[in-house]
């Protein structure tokens, strides 16, 4: 009888170590999933490039060049809360950005600027990026992006 009653104890301790690891998996999969990594605004104008990338932590990496007008590379830095890091992450999702196309762009234009919206989410990454004018959607984010950074952003030649 102890024999059989040892057996149960150790058949129902495997049993809830497959229940607990299960749950701490599915838990962690599930965070990483939904936990955007970063969110990077790009823009390409005829006579510049600017990049903004801003992290899940917080921090603003700035950097720019337009070589024609000789500014080689400028390179600044800036930090947010987590709460207005959340607000951004909440305006992408509000505009459905991860449904949206990945290229919107205006044909009759022969100089205008790109905007490109790159969100790191989990393993996945999404990139939309407009030629000229872009959808209301991608105009919010870029709007909150520039509000974030908080300071003129290069876009020389248009």
């Amino acid at each position: 009888m102890t024999m059989y009653i040892g057996k149960i104890f150790k058949f129902s301790i495997c049993i809830l170590a497959i229940c607990f690891s299960n749950l701490f998996y599915s838990q962690i999969t599930t965070v990483q999933a939904e936990d955007i990594l970063e969110v990077k605004l790009e823009v390409h104008a005829p006579f510049s490039t600017a990049t903004v990338i801003i992290n899940n932590q917080g921090h603003i990496d700035y950097t720019a060049n337009s070589p024609d007008t000789g500014i080689n590379k400028l390179n600044d830095f800036s930090n947010i809360t987590l709460e207005q890091f959340q607000e951004l992450i909440d305006l992408i999702n509000n505009n459905n950005f991860f449904s949206l196309e990945e290229k919107y762009i205006e044909e009759n234009l022969a100089d205008a600027t790109t905007y490109t919206v790159t969100v790191k989410k989990g393993n996945q990454t999404k990139t939309v990026s407009c030629y000229g004018t872009c959808p209301e959607q991608v105009s919010k984010i870029i709007a909150k992006i520039k509000e974030l950074w908080g300071r003129e952003i290069l876009e020389v030649g248009v």
